[in-house]
């Protein structure tokens, strides 16, 4: 009977055990996949990154920036130097493969890039207007004024990026710094 007995309290333990050991099991393939997942999308988001800083080296050089380090009057500024840049860095971005980013950071890379094609439709369409514009010409006029407005755009839509990218874990500081129209003295 005692031998019975014990039977039945393994029976009973056992049937205890299961369902704690399953749980177990499911929590820790549940953090294995997570982790991994964390993992491959840190590597992603990383390849995207160091590709988007490849983009703004090999770009064609254009300069918003004067001598005496104040934005260019716009008869001094090079608008077909940065149309070509501006296209460049478009025609770039869009050829990178985001397929395997999170969408948060996919959608916050193509806001990105749109800056970027805004600010190509801002100097093109002072190459279209430039007869207007030689005889308003002043330091802060229209022009100066979308100049810094597209940057700014373009510093808050990669600061977004690197935003979502800590979130992610991926180590920023190699990809912080200067980025935009008016900060890049290229």
């Amino acid at each position: 009977m005692l031998n019975c007995q014990r039977s039945s309290m393994q029976v009973k333990i056992a049937l205890v055990s299961l369902p704690l050991i399953a749980v177990c099991t499911i929590i820790t393939i549940f953090l294995s996949l997570s982790s991994c997942s964390t993992y491959r999308n840190r590597k992603h988001i990383e390849s995207v990154l160091e590709q988007n800083k490849l983009i703004s080296e090999r770009a064609p050089k254009a300069s918003l920036i004067s001598a005496e380090g104040n934005i260019r009057e716009t008869l001094d500024l090079d608008i077909d130097a940065w149309l070509i840049r501006c296209e460049f860095i478009v025609n770039e971005m869009q050829a990178i493969d985001l397929s395997g980013c999170p969408d948060d950071f996919a959608q916050a890379y193509r806001n990105h890039c749109g800056s970027w094609f805004i600010a190509w439709k801002v100097f093109n369409n002072m190459k279209d207007d430039n007869i207007i514009y030689y005889s308003i010409i002043h330091k802060y006029n229209a022009r100066i004024r979308k100049i810094r407005e597209t940057d700014k755009a373009i510093h808050d839509t990669y600061n977004k990026l690197l935003e979502l990218a800590s979130q992610y874990r991926v180590q920023i500081s190699r990809y912080q710094g200067q980025y935009g129209l008016v900060s890049l003295h290229n």
